[in-house]
């Protein structure tokens, strides 16, 4: 299973942040995607929004006890 193909980003958010991380402009990234610039920065604004909030939701979820996550009756702690 992809978990990025299920995940937090859809097709062309990756897409987006890939051709940002290769050093291209929202320009340049506009004309081989066939879209305006405007919509390729509201794309990376919205990838980059998706991956702050999983990134609080992970710093959230370290912060609880995990012990109070999970129980497990007595009767099968020593199994």
């Amino acid at each position: 299973m992809d978990i990025m193909k299920d995940g937090l980003l859809t097709d062309r958010q990756r897409e987006v942040l890939r051709y940002r991380k290769q050093g291209m402009t929202q320009q340049q990234i506009a004309d081989i995607i066939k879209t305006s610039k405007a919509n390729v920065c509201t794309i990376e604004k919205s990838a980059m929004e998706n991956i702050r909030r999983a990134k609080e939701t992970l710093e959230f979820l370290y912060t609880l006890d995990a012990t109070h996550l999970c129980t497990i009756p007595l009767r099968y702690r020593s199994l």
